[in-house]
């Protein structure tokens, strides 16, 4: 699949987040169960390709408006009953959210079940329409834990995708405008990431979070 990404023009990063994703979620008992789930910062993305087919996804975007797509501010308190969802999935998006922690919280308020979601934490700049979080993981630890502490989830996972080279060539990814360029590159740099467990480097691209009520 990560030949099938790049060629199709996806980064580095989004196509090893799409991968781990995707083995993620496979492992999850959620996969297979028929829920009604929320995606927070909706668009026409790749990784609707492997969610699970009994989900019934209904989309809030702060932009958009349709039969099956929401419209509200994520920094504000969300205009939906407590519980309504099984599950709120929200895929690079709180770091374009500068109160990331008032939209955790909502998530939760209407989940009943879980919240899934990733955060870059090397990526390029995105000023479309914001970039204002970046967390590593002690910083995702603690937000965790605080939930635990407080009764909120009963149990966390953090997993990390990419590593050292692969989070150089996305900060070097505009010098490799041509696809022929970036394959070989991309190929490269996702080998020499295998080195980072040798060394015990952790240099993660991003993480994907899931917290479970």
């Amino acid at each position: 699949m990560f030949f099938t990404y790049i060629i199709k023009g996806k980064s580095i990063s989004r196509a090893l987040f799409l991968i781990a994703l995707e083995k993620f979620l496979r492992k999850q008992d959620i996969f297979n169960k028929r829920l009604n789930i929320l995606e927070l910062g909706f668009e026409p993305a790749s990784h609707h390709r492997f969610l699970p087919k009994n989900w019934s996804i209904t989309s809030a975007n702060f932009h958009s408006k349709s039969d099956r797509t929401l419209s509200f501010d994520l920094e504000k308190a969300f205009p939906i009953n407590t519980n309504t969802y099984d599950g709120v999935i929200a895929f690079n998006t709180l770091y374009a959210v500068y109160c990331f922690e008032n939209c955790i919280n909502e998530s939760l308020r209407v989940a009943r079940s879980f919240v899934l979601f990733n955060v870059p934490f090397i990526t390029r700049s995105t000023p479309d329409p914001h970039d204002f979080t970046r967390l590593g993981l002690e910083r995702l630890i603690n937000i965790a834990k605080k939930y635990q502490e407080n009764g909120l989830i009963k149990e966390y996972k953090i997993i990390p995708y990419g590593g050292s080279w692969s989070a150089a060539v996305t900060v070097l990814n505009p010098y490799f405008p041509f696809t022929i360029i970036r394959v070989p590159i991309y190929y490269l740099a996702r080998l020499l990431d295998t080195l980072d467990s040798l060394r015990k480097t952790y240099a993660p691209i991003g993480h994907i979070i899931l917290l479970k009520k």
